[in-house]
């Protein structure tokens, strides 16, 4: 039996988790948190468990955001993103951040279970042609780490979620978060990469395959 802690802030998406296992029979949801803040609030108070499955986009803290929190912890479960978004757009710093498994909320139930498995057997799932080597080498920029590394987890969702084409408002929803807060964000990005306008912040993200 596989026990399994859910991070999610979708209550619909959480009852779904939580039938399909009871469908199967091999695994078993013994906590649940409904955002990344609560669940490091609890961190103290955490059950025993195989695997945590958290969503990347939740309000308060994101998944990424958890992970940068919680990523020198030992003897933390390994940890299986779930993620609207392509592979493309966050393996990179789900991989750097120390997540086992990346998961996009498309996949079929077969994939995610095959996932969780995997994980919890000491394995990785979804980082295939985006291991260490890929990370090692995207973080390098003239000999010296890009200023891009040292942006915070929602900035690089931010970003990353502009230079995929998004507006402001699709961000905001895509994230679950303000408006406010993207527009906010991505005047901090453009302060901090030294640029002056949208296009020029969009440009600095393709150069970096974002």
């Amino acid at each position: 039996m596989i026990s399994v802690i859910v991070v999610e802030d979708h209550l619909l998406v959480r009852s779904g988790l939580a039938s399909l296992f009871e469908k199967i029979g091999d695994f078993r949801i013994v906590a649940e948190y409904a955002d990344g803040r609560e669940f490091i609030q609890a961190l103290k108070d955490l059950p025993q468990a195989d695997v945590i499955l958290m969503d990347i986009a939740m309000p308060w803290l994101s998944g990424l955001e958890v992970l940068e929190q919680t990523k020198v912890r030992p003897n933390f479960p390994p940890v299986v993103l779930l993620t609207m978004f392509p592979h493309r757009t966050y393996a990179e710093q789900a991989c750097r951040l120390g997540a086992k498994g990346y998961v996009t909320k498309d996949s079929s139930h077969e994939e995610l279970l095959e996932a969780i498995t995997a994980v919890a057997a000491g394995g990785t799932y979804g980082f295939s042609g985006y291991g260490d080597d890929y990370v090692a080498s995207s973080m390098e920029m003239d000999g010296a780490p890009s200023l891009i590394e040292g942006l915070s987890a929602r900035e690089h969702e931010v970003f990353r979620a502009l230079c995929a084409g998004m507006t402001v408002k699709e961000t905001a929803y895509a994230l679950d978060i303000s408006v406010k807060s993207v527009s906010t964000y991505k005047t901090r990005l453009m302060e901090k990469l030294g640029v002056d306008s949208l296009s020029e912040l969009i440009r600095i993200g393709l150069t970096r395959n974002l």
